[in-house]
């Protein structure tokens, strides 16, 4: 059978990096009117009672929702009897999977053949760029550039200021900061990251502001002015104003100028986050540790409590839960509040991704995880950059290391502020950091606990 088309699942990028807009949106469109006179002629053929048949439109499709409404609890009964994935309280109708295959209310169904055939295009993709794994480079532990500097995108800084750094001579760190239109919350970023601590390692932070999508989308002048008058003074400070909308995509995939030859590290961080003053003290301590290892794919600086897989029968039910005997796990979802790739790792991904988002008819869907229900919630928005890392993580057997600090303390708070994955009235935060006066003194197991999608552990050391 012809596969069907498919819409994409995010804009094309143009060759400048940026994500461009279709000139017109799929999708039909249609009337109401006769609606309802259909849903009852409908009923008036099923049902054989003469009140049924004249009964008025609206009337009818009053019934008719109820009706649906009624089917959808019996559904939700008979499954949550039978057991399966549990879904987080904030999608109460996804998420839902039991026995051999997904069976998903909302969202197309993983159908094991779907499943096998999307395992062997994977399996194709990898065998045309397969990894060049060499040990990650330490950071090179540059000295910091006393005086600072603010530079421009074009590279122009403002007087008296250095020009950008030269491929030789690269920081230790690039912080990227991803900004639009929330002022308030990169500036409590900002502030974060400049009480950090850096031991004098040179940090180099960029930061790339966004503009909204559609015409007349005008950078937010605040966030402009804020971002060039932070003084920064571990580096040289870049702010990048896009000329078009780029998205969280193109914010996410194309910040990073990194190639073969790159020797600093990189740390990713939405504006919605506020960083521990050892934030680098661990990253690179981590990055030292873990560098060397094939199945290492990046760093996060997130406290994990989602378990996108559970498994009734071995108990692993509910929010993840680390014990504190193991300060650093290994853990097959990826992190992105915060998150460092492994420069090796993060090559062949994006390499994988053009090449897997250039087939219309892929999906980066994961059997039996809650992702890929909320991946279908809102397919083709291209805001779930995560759900195509997730699926390469599956493919390849790729882990992120995690920090696992004592008392509920996090590397970067998350104040899941109103955005594209949150609508609050009050930005409020997930977990502490890990503040300045608090024990910071780090270890690094040989062998760190690896965890599955189901959060067991999956290699040999035991949970």
């Amino acid at each position: 059978m012809a596969a069907s088309p498919v819409q994409r699942r995010f804009p094309r990028a143009s060759p400048d990096g940026a994500f461009l807009t279709g000139a017109s949106a799929g999708g039909t469109a249609g009337g109401t009117a006769g609606g309802g006179a259909r849903v009852a002629a409908f009923l008036a053929a099923l049902l054989p009672c003469k009140g049924a048949r004249r009964m008025r439109p609206v009337v009818a499709v009053a019934v008719t929702a109820l009706s649906a409404a009624a089917l959808l609890l019996l559904l939700l009964g008979v499954m949550a009897s039978t057991g399966g994935v549990e879904a987080p309280a904030l999608w109460p109708l996804v998420g839902r999977a039991g026995g051999k295959r997904a069976t998903s209310l909302i969202g197309t169904l993983y159908e094991s053949e779907g499943a096998a055939a999307e395992r062997a295009a994977s399996v194709v993709l990898s065998k045309l760029y397969p990894p060049r794994l060499v040990a990650d480079t330490l950071p090179n532990g540059l000295s910091p550039n006393a005086e600072g500097a603010d530079v421009t995108a074009s590279g122009r800084g403002t007087a008296g200021t250095p020009p950008l750094p030269a491929a030789d001579n690269e920081p230790a760190l690039r912080i990227i900061v991803m900004t639009m239109n929330r002022v308030g919350a990169l500036q409590r970023l900002l502030d974060s990251l400049a009480t950090a601590h850096y031991a004098g390692d040179r940090v180099d932070v960029d930061i790339w502001v966004d503009r909204p999508a559609g015409p007349g989308g005008e950078l937010d002048a605040a966030v402009v002015a804020a971002s060039h008058a932070w003084k920064w003074r571990h580096g040289v400070k870049t702010v990048h104003e896009r000329s078009t909308h780029g998205g969280l995509f193109a914010q996410w995939l194309t910040t990073w100028n990194v190639s073969e030859s790159t020797r600093e590290a990189a740390l990713i961080l939405e504006d919605d986050l506020e960083v521990s003053p050892h934030f680098w003290m661990w990253l690179k301590g981590a990055r030292a540790a873990y560098g060397g290892r094939p199945d290492v794919g990046g760093y996060t600086t997130q406290r994990a409590t989602l378990r996108p897989r559970t498994n009734k029968a071995a108990g692993a039910v509910g929010p993840l839960v680390v014990p504190d005997t193991h300060p650093v796990f290994l853990f097959k979802l990826v992190g992105s509040w915060g998150f460092s790739p492994s420069r090796d790792h993060w090559l062949r991904f994006l390499s994988w991704f053009a090449a897997a988002e250039a087939d219309p008819s892929f999906r980066p869907y994961v059997k039996n995880v809650v992702m890929t229900d909320w991946y279908k919630r809102q397919e083709g928005q291209g805001t779930m950059w995560t759900m195509w890392y997730v699926r390469w993580c599956e493919d390849n057997d790729i882990y992120t290391v995690y920090a696992n600090l004592p008392g509920g303390k996090t590397l970067a708070s998350n104040w899941r502020e109103s955005g594209l994955h949150y609508t609050v009235k009050k930005p409020s935060v997930d977990f502490p950091v890990l503040a300045d006066n608090d024990n910071a003194a780090f270890v690094w197991p040989t062998e760190p606990v690896k965890l599955g999608w189901d959060g067991l552990a999956v290699g040999p050391t035991p949970l």
